[in-house]
This record gives structure tokens, sequence and C-alpha cells, in this order.
């Protein structure tokens, strides 16, 4: 260490001052290092008894089972339930079911005013609802008479049971009274007596009920995959539109609509019978005639005994396999009632 002799004593302040600043931090090191040591320490130790108590509670454990003595499993450690709060849930949830069951039990009580039904020929077929007020009644006859009047071809069903019978389906709201039966107007415009099989009930509005007729289209599902008018007129006779010396013919023969292609294929529908081919025939027709298709041939009727329509039953026979009886059938066997 450098003396202090023979300096100006401002510079002697000047140094002893800053050797006391030197030692305040040294000490202040020191203290700081000894406090990390023992931290250290610590830690070391409490790392020490740890692993120690965790080896314990394996030889115990080995010993146990060694000695044939089951463990106990300690339960994970979770969120103190809060009993007072699960009391109140289960109280809530005990009044809400007893309302519901109320409300089922009222609702099983009242009674029902109003009914929308379909008939067929004056006898009730199925029903669509039941309601308790007139709009909900409404708002339901309604929406199906739009579906009704969307109909593109309307189904049509005729026996044949020694006299000529045409089914009429019709949609009909229905009211809850003792009045007796209603009077209501027909499709000719006359008031007639509306009579119902129902007692306590009367008829109070009705419309002629619309079902979109289905076919079978050879080649498909006779039963699962019938198809619609739409989709007879879009992909036989105007699939892919024409070519430009590209002509179909089109005609029926008993319960058949046949197409005919200019490279000799054959498509068939087969209708219920040899009306609804009649009427399929005139509908497409019309169809034709808006959209101005001149390349769509209707060439008529093929069931006279000529010699085109031999050539076709043969060809009908070595397409389908089928007898020449069952070509020559008008009606197929589920709707001739004999």
């Amino acid at each position: 260490m450098q003396s202090l002799e023979g300096l100006p004593e401002k510079e002697i302040q000047r140094r002893l001052k800053i050797s006391k600043k030197m030692k305040k931090v040294t000490a202040k090191k020191r203290k700081a290092g000894l406090r990390a040591y023992w931290a250290r320490r610590r830690k070391e130790k409490a790392e020490k008894e740890k692993a120690e108590l965790a080896e314990k509670k394996r030889l115990k454990k080995e010993q146990d089972r060694a000695n044939g003595i089951k463990q106990k499993r300690k339960k994970k450690p979770g969120p103190t339930p809060n009993y007072a709060k699960r009391y109140r849930a289960k109280k809530k949830k005990e009044k809400e079911r007893q309302k519901r069951a109320e409300e089922r039990e009222n609702k099983e009580k009242r009674e029902y005013n109003f009914k929308v039904l379909i008939c067929r020929n004056g006898k009730r077929s199925y029903t669509i609802g039941k309601y308790y007020t007139s709009e909900d009644a409404y708002l339901e006859f309604n929406r199906q008479k739009f579906i009704s009047e969307s109909v593109r071809f309307p189904k049509h069903i005729h026996l044949y049971d020694h006299t000529y019978k045409s089914t009429l389906d019709e949609c009909v709201i229905i009211e809850r009274t003792d009045r007796g039966p209603s009077m209501l107007r027909n499709e000719y415009g006359k008031i007639v007596e509306q009579k119902t099989d129902l007692e306590g009930w009367e008829i109070i509005d009705k419309f002629r009920f619309n079902i979109e007729e289905t076919f079978w289209v050879w080649g498909y599902d006779s039963r699962n995959d019938r198809k619609t008018f739409d989709w007879i007129y879009k992909e036989l006779l105007v699939q892919d539109g024409f070519g430009p010396y590209e002509f179909r013919r089109v005609f029926t023969y008993r319960n058949k609509l046949m197409v005919r292609y200019d490279d000799g294929s054959l498509e068939f529908v087969v209708c219920k019978g040899d009306y609804d081919s009649v009427r399929l025939y005139n509908e497409l027709q019309v169809e034709a005639k808006k959209d101005k298709l001149k390349q769509l041939l209707f060439i008529g009727d093929k069931t006279e005994k000529t010699e085109s329509t031999l050539k076709l039953e043969k060809e009908l026979q070595e397409m389908t396999g089928w007898t020449i009886k069952k070509i020559r059938m008008n009606a197929t066997k589920y709707f001739t009632v004999k």
C-alpha cells in the first residue's frame, strides 16, 4: 500500500473515501457469497433427505410385498368438493324434472281440437297431425295445399272390377264439435253435406290432394328407384341435347312408353296401366311443344297387331326375358283386380 506522506490534504481525503467504499463493496460481496453458499448447502441437504426417505419407502414396499401385505394406493389430490353447491344443483334438477312431469300430465289430459287427415274415396287413409288451435291446423293445411299444387304429374289409380273406378285423395281438416255434419261446396260448386266416420268431429275445410306419380324405368329397381315425370323428360327425351340430324321417336305400347333412338337402341317406361301410358305420352308431348323440340317425334300407339308390333314384341322378349303374355298385358298385376 502506498504511503500518504507528502500528499496534499485533499488527495489524502479522496483516497481514504475510496478505500472506505471498497471495503463496503467487498463486505457485500462476501456476505452475498456466504448467503449463496449456505442456500446451496441447505438445498443439497434437503435433496439428500428426500432421497433417503424415498429409498426407505421403496425398501419397505419390497419387504411388505415379500411378506404378502397388500399396499393401499393413495387417492390423487383434487379440489375440495363444494357440498352446498352440489346440494343446490341436485334440488334444482329435481324441481325441473317434477315440472316436466306435471306439464306432460296436463298435456295428456288436454284434448286435441283439430286434425288434418288424408282421405281416399271418403275414408280416412292416414293422419298428418293433431293440433290444439285452428291457427296451427290451418298452417299445416296450407302447407299440404302448397305441396299438392307443386305436383307436376298427379297420381291416378284406376281399378278394373267389372266396373271402372277412380280413386280420389283429399286433404281434410276436422274440428271436435257436437254440431253434426257440416255443409261445403264440392268441385262443381254444389253445397253438399260432409259426413265423417268419426263421431263428434266435423269437416270444416278440404281440397283435392295430389300425389306425385312415379314410374318404373327399365334398368332401374321397380320399387326403390322409381322415376318421376321430370326425370323421364330430361333423361330419356332431352338427354344431352340433340345432334344436327338426330331424332327420337316416342310412342306407346299397351302400358309402356317407348323411346327409340337413332342408333337403334330402345328405352321404355312401365306404367300401371294403358291409361297412364297415354296420359304420360300426352303430357310429354305438351312439354316438348312448350320447349319447341322438333326433333322429338311423337308417333302415337303401336298396340294393333302389325309386322312392326311383332318385331317390337320380339325385341322386348330379348331385352327382358319376359313371356309374350306378360309383354301384352294392359296393366300390371298389382293394379288389376279380377
